[in-house]
């Protein structure tokens, strides 16, 4: 498996396919140099895996955020219990894949 860095064009991936002939994985994190590519589109440019390795982390610091934020505001107690998740663990089957 190869991982290219910094793929700035879909064309790159396909190009790095055709030279390497081995599974190519695409890193997709929100402030990175690669833009936001679909997985679609990735596939489609030969892409094989793609890892979101920043995105549960920030969507879930951004949520630890807003739960800190929203408990020091005033009558807060107890309004957030709706959103928390009782301790579950996410099904691996429930995880998208490409």
């Amino acid at each position: 498996m190869i991982f290219p860095e910094a793929v700035t064009d879909l064309s790159m991936y396909t190009r790095f396919k055709a030279a390497v002939r081995v599974p190519i994985l695409a890193n997709i994190t929100e402030f990175g140099q690669t833009p936001l590519y679909s997985r679609e589109e990735l596939g489609a440019a030969g892409v094989d895996l793609v890892l979101y390795c920043c995105s549960a982390y920030r969507a879930m610091n951004a949520a630890a955020l807003r739960t800190y934020e929203s408990s020091a505001a005033p009558a807060a107690s107890g309004g957030l219990a709706p959103h928390a998740d009782p301790g579950r663990a996410v099904p691996f089957s429930r995880l998208p894949c490409l």
